[in-house]
């Protein structure tokens, strides 16, 4: 950060000239802060949900879902990341997660009887440009039914309008599989 210039003489002119001295000194620190928060890789938290969110009987559910304000994507490189915890109960009905950005099915488990298990994921997209996406999902599970992995998809969702991220559940009894949890993040390119 940089020091203030000194004001020297009392007329209006000198004053006129301080405070001009003033503004450029303060846009020069705001150079300086936007300059170290792009090296920093700035991110902010922007949404934690921790109410739980369990499908209703048999079809399928909207579970925890958070919507992107249009034209947020306003630079390559800029990305959400989205983590969450969704839990099945114990039994042997059939169960389904589909995970779904904008109006692409990025993951789909296909019905599966999954039993008392716990299955966290991690989900990133990234703007390429405009309306252009890429995306990772990791899944992590100790469920054969619902195994590990990571999916890569690219998306061309209209950054111009609101895109859901959401979660969804299919099931046969209330609260077969609940989300947990979602926390969204937001970063800033470093392009």
């Amino acid at each position: 950060m940089r020091n203030l210039p000194r004001l020297s003489g009392n007329t209006i002119e000198a004053v006129i000239a301080w405070v001009k001295g003033v503004q450029g000194e303060r846009l020069g620190d705001v150079a300086e802060v936007n300059q170290l928060v792009k090296q920093a890789g700035f991110f902010r938290q922007l949404q934690s949900f921790i109410t739980s969110v369990g499908n209703i009987g048999g079809g399928e559910d909207d579970l925890i879902s958070y919507t992107l304000a249009p034209a947020t994507f306003t630079a390559s490189g800029q990305y959400y990341e989205l983590e969450g915890v969704i839990t099945t109960a114990a039994n042997a009905n059939n169960k389904r997660l589909r995970v779904k950005f904008g109006a692409t099915t990025i993951y789909d488990s296909g019905a599966v009887a999954s039993n008392n298990e716990t299955i966290a994921f991690k989900f990133r997209v990234v703007r390429t440009g405009t309306s252009t996406q890429i995306s990772t999902l990791t899944i992590t599970s100790a469920s054969t039914l619902i195994p590990t992995r990571a999916v890569y998809t690219a998306t061309t969702e209209n950054e111009q309008a609101a895109i859901v991220f959401k979660c969804t559940g299919e099931a046969t009894a209330d609260n077969d599989i609940v989300q947990r949890m979602l926390t969204v993040k937001w970063f800033d390119s470093l392009i």
